[in-house]
């Protein structure tokens, strides 16, 4: 794996090399669901893994990542993955992937954390970085390819996951209850009206629109930067929407194969370019966050 993330750098010039593991479509839901489609809407950058623990990188790259001021920021022990792809993203850097096969399973340290701590720390690195790189993200307006090297093996080789989707939808409905009026200072009414839509009917035609979705992320960074309420709060206040995305994802794909995972993604990815309007028109004019 070592070879294969450095050798494009060495061989091709390439700046930046992240990794592309072949996963469990329901594992990584929090990449899937929010990290990577933003991201890539945010830089115009198709990088499946912008929050990956393991990297290459040029010379030329590491002098921009020693220049960036982002190392003694708050947040850092978390965000510093996510901030240095990104940092790669904004500037004028080739950008690859290298396919590293199956990600076996490893203990590690964030595995002990709980889904509202992992919650706080990676959603809100990704919205701090809005706040630092407005003058780039808002420039951008499509997304490019990443250059790939290698291809991800197929077969029967991923370990079995089970996720009860019911579950998911059961902590989603308990979360509407609990939390809506604190989504009311983050959402707009329009929006809080279709999750409570959400509320009723059989989980196996359970269903979060794409476009819904976007906007709803969105929403949430606005009111992450404009600090509606204290930041921690609002982000934990995410999980049980973060919950229905993955039970709509989850009841969606279950029957299909890994090709049609990916073209589900797509699809996601794809809404969250086309909302990204939305969400640089409110960020310009910040007293039109709730209406």
């Amino acid at each position: 794996w070592v070879h294969w993330l450095i050798d494009p750098v060495l061989t091709h010039g390439f700046d930046l090399v992240a990794p592309l593991y072949r996963r469990h479509p329901y594992e990584g839901g929090l990449t899937k669901g929010m990290v990577y489609p933003m991201f890539r809407a945010l830089y115009g950058v198709r990088l499946r893994q912008p929050i990956a623990d393991e990297f290459a990188c040029s010379s030329r790259l590491l002098g921009r990542f020693l220049d960036e001021n982002v190392w003694d920021r708050d947040g850092a022990h978390a965000g510093i993955n996510l901030w240095l792809a990104s940092s790669a993203a904004s500037g004028d850097f080739r950008i690859g992937e290298a396919a590293l096969g199956v990600r076996r399973h490893h203990a590690h340290a964030d595995e002990t954390l709980d889904l509202g701590t992992l919650v706080t720390q990676v959603i809100g690195s990704l919205f701090a970085d809005l706040e630092n790189r407005v003058e780039r993200w808002q420039r951008v307006r499509s997304s490019v390819a990443v250059q790939p090297f290698g291809e991800l093996a197929t077969g029967n080789s991923l370990q079995s996951v089970s996720v009860d989707p019911e579950k998911l939808i059961e902590s989603y409905r308990l979360g509407y209850r609990e939390l809506r009026d604190i989504w009311t200072w983050v959402l707009p009414p329009r929006t809080i009206l279709d999750l409570r839509r959400l509320m009723n009917g059989p989980a196996a035609s359970f269903r979060l629109d794409d476009s819904l979705w976007a906007t709803i992320v969105y929403d949430f960074a606005l009111g992450y930067r404009l600090r509606v309420i204290a930041r921690e709060h609002l982000l934990r206040s995410l999980v049980p929407l973060y919950l229905a995305w993955l039970a709509s994802f989850i009841v969606e794909i279950r029957d299909h194969g890994e090709e049609d995972v990916e073209q589900r993604l797509e699809r996601l990815c794809a809404a969250f370019e086309e909302q990204k309007p939305y969400l640089i028109s409110k960020w310009r004019w910040p007293e039109r966050v709730r209406n």
